[in-house]
């Protein structure tokens, strides 16, 4: 410490080195320790010196060879135990330093969430002793250029991990006034974060994630087979964590990035291989038999007013039913078991309209009831969206139906949504598309045109366009519909004969 301390005084003194001094501490990461700096000002004097300080015994010290790729090659890393942590020492190359560090980094917990079996821990000591020599070379190629000082809260309150910020973006999308983030997708932003980005960089400090640090959480997904949109969406969050703090005075990213999704390796996703099955006619007029009253009214609504599953599940016999049937206000929708009047879009709050036909089967689905939910559980609560999707899977895997991306009987409650759209955009009578769009719930657009479609305050228009697009699939005799209330053991034995005529 020292002679170090001495080495900033003798570069103090030549003026030839008062400016590559300046340079250095100007350029400095403060959030780097100190003895960092020191021995810094200790290889520039050495660079500028010759090299020719006098030891105690005053021998001239060894010029320090150059940097040898050779040591470095199959390095595997050192691995060691701390109190709560795996850890991996590595020999790792300093731009502008003639000696090599020896740092640690973290493998994984030694406890609880995060941590790994011995292969695995040995395995990923293996990769990040390979990503930081891989660093190491880029630096002495030139490849990677120094990074731009910290500025404003992030030097005055020193530096700020990813789990730490992550933790403070979160609170940040959820408290903000402009387009507040709805809560349950905060969890689930939360949920991706906890999964999959801190256990591998959670602990690394903003400013030292960038494409490669990316790159090892991609690796550590697609080793465990993640579908691709799942990798977007989680390096999508990650890019939001690192771009969250700004600086207090100006607004400005404290760690702005210019990401590279080759360096990074982020799949491409292909839509023609996305998982979005949409129902035919066939398995339409199928699902219209389902032996299972409440059900069966489920799935010959979703295909025929094209609703989003949380949003049949909120529909109100009273407040969201127009006395002839024929109209559907939706409002509000259930999420995590609660109804809430927060929808997806703005444009998700409409009205519906539906075919006589469908109406008639609704009318008589409701029967006597005043009020209460549309769907309900046992209790008379909304249904649940769990036990929806049970008894959808039931009746594809009776029908026989295959989903032609994954092979098996699975589909969710979206193939409804699309059979709708599809049926309306290419049916025998094609729907306009302002008027298809407000159905659906999707933006209108910006266009002036669509701005000065005012389609959605004609109702008499709207219904008179439902009964010429039609619905396209087989209702089964209106007899079948029978009232929530009478629904029994015996009423669903009568419909099972025609359930059965379709392969169920």
């Amino acid at each position: 410490m020292t002679e170090q301390i001495h080495t900033a005084s003798v570069a103090m003194a030549h003026p030839g080195l008062l400016s590559a001094v300046r340079t250095l501490i100007s350029g400095w990461d403060v959030s780097r320790p100190a003895n960092d700096l020191l021995t810094e000002l200790d290889v520039l004097c050495s660079v500028q010196l010759g090299d020719e300080r006098a030891t105690e015994n005053g021998k001239a010290t060894r010029k320090a060879t150059g940097k040898s790729m050779s040591r470095r090659s199959l390095q595997r890393g050192s691995l060691f135990r701390t109190k709560s942590w795996w850890k991996v020492r590595v020999w790792v190359d300093v731009p502008g330093q003639a000696k090599r560090a020896h740092p640690s980094f973290r493998v994984c917990k030694i406890k609880g969430p995060g941590s790994m079996t011995k292969p695995n821990r040995e395995r990923e000591a293996a990769r990040i002793a390979a990503e930081k020599s891989a660093e190491g070379e880029k630096h002495l190629t030139g490849v990677v250029s120094p990074q731009p000082p910290v500025t404003g809260v992030a030097a005055l309150q020193g530096p700020v991990t990813v789990r730490e910020q992550g933790a403070i973006m979160l609170q940040e999308l959820s408290a903000r006034g402009r387009k507040p983030v709805a809560d349950h997708t905060v969890r689930n932003y939360s949920t991706d974060l906890r999964l999959h980005v801190y256990p591998i960089i959670g602990d690394l400090p903003l400013s030292q994630v960038h494409n490669l640090q990316l790159k090892s959480v991609v690796q550590a997904m697609t080793r465990e087979d993640y579908a691709k949109g799942s990798i977007v969406r989680v390096i999508s969050m990650a890019k939001m964590v690192v771009a969250s703090p700004k600086d207090p005075t100006t607004g400005v990213p404290l760690y702005p990035r210019k990401w590279d999704s080759n360096i990074i390796d982020l799949p491409v996703i292909d839509e023609e291989e996305m998982n979005t099955p949409c129902f035919t006619p066939e398995i339409m007029s199928g699902l219209a038999l389902y032996h299972v009253p409440k059900f069966r009214m489920l799935f010959t609504f979703g295909g025929g007013a094209g609703a989003r599953i949380a949003e049949m599940c909120a529909i109100e016999i009273d407040k969201h039913i127009s006395p002839d049937f024929l109209t559907v206000t939706l409002t509000q929708q259930v999420q995590d078991g609660q109804v809430t009047s927060r929808m997806k879009h703005r444009s998700s709050r409409r009205e519906v309209d539906l075919h006589p036909d469908i109406a008639a089967r609704l009318k008589a689905f409701v029967g006597e009831r005043k009020h209460g939910f549309l769907f309900t559980n046992a209790s008379g609560g909304p249904l649940d969206y769990d036990n929806a999707l049970y008894h959808l899977h039931s009746a594809l895997k009776a029908l026989n139906y295959v989903n032609p991306l994954t092979g098996t009987h699975i589909a969710g409650t979206h193939a409804f949504r699309r059979y709708r759209d599809t049926h309306l955009s290419n049916g025998e009578v094609v729907c306009p598309d302002g008027l298809l769009k407000y159905w659906m719930g999707h933006s209108p657009g910006k266009s002036m045109s669509a701005l000065y479609n005012k389609i959605k305050h004609n109702p008499r228009r709207r219904r008179e366009w439902a009964e010429r697009c039609g619905y396209g699939f087989e209702l089964p005799p209106l007899v079948l519909v029978v009232p929530v209330t009478a629904a029994s053991a015996e009423a669903d034995e009568a419909a099972l004969p025609l359930f059965n005529f379709f392969g169920l």
